[in-house]
């Protein structure tokens, strides 16, 4: 019986604007933009510095590049009411590969704070998924086993990750296909919702 569920924060709970940011331009040099998202991801740089990186890297000014963040950006209002009801029943925590300020100060702005148990924050910890040592902290505070985890996120290598520690992983598509896939592990029942 699973006790615990664990949640990647951006494309599950709220938009991923880098990424939207990314898909919206089309670069030619992505791999050099992930690069500098992954500094920031392990608190190798803070938030002035990566927007001045992106910038130098885009040719598009700070001004417009948090612009067209904060214009994609959106909370998933299904998938929040989906965790106060799960939060009844289960130890909740969110692992993000994110900035520290950025993310907090989202979960502040939305009052999420008291939905979770834990979060770990990659840049807070200099470690970032699908490492195993950031579950295993996880794991840890939320004092659970693997078996009695479940992880859910929008990346498969993420999955991949938790699944090698015997986390039960869902590879989030959407709202729906997540409703479902809990049903079928009997996490919830099509009555709950």
């Amino acid at each position: 019986m699973y006790k615990a569920i664990i949640f990647d924060f951006f494309d599950v709970i709220y938009t991923d604007s880098f990424k939207a940011w990314l898909k919206k331009h089309n670069f030619k040099n992505k791999d050099e933009l992930k690069e500098i998202t992954q500094l920031a991801c392990r608190g190798k740089i803070d938030s002035n510095d990566f927007f001045q990186k992106l910038s130098s890297a885009s040719n598009i000014s700070i001004k417009k590049i948090k612009s067209e963040f904060d214009r994609s950006a959106k909370l998933d209002t299904e998938i929040v009411e989906l965790i106060k009801f799960l939060h009844k029943q289960y130890r909740l925590g969110i692992i993000s590969n994110a900035f520290s300020g950025h993310l907090r100060s989202i979960i502040k702005k939305y009052e999420l704070e008291s939905l979770f148990d834990e979060m770990l924050i990659s840049s807070e910890i200099g470690i970032v998924k699908p490492d195993p040592h950031i579950f295993y902290i996880m794991l840890d505070k939320l004092g659970v086993d693997p078996g009695d985890t479940i992880f859910i996120d929008d990346h498969k290598y993420n999955i991949d990750g938790a699944e090698s520690l015997g986390i039960h992983g869902i590879w989030y598509k959407d709202f729906k296909t997540l409703t479902r896939e809990l049903i079928d592990l009997g996490v919830i029942n099509r009555f709950s919702i």
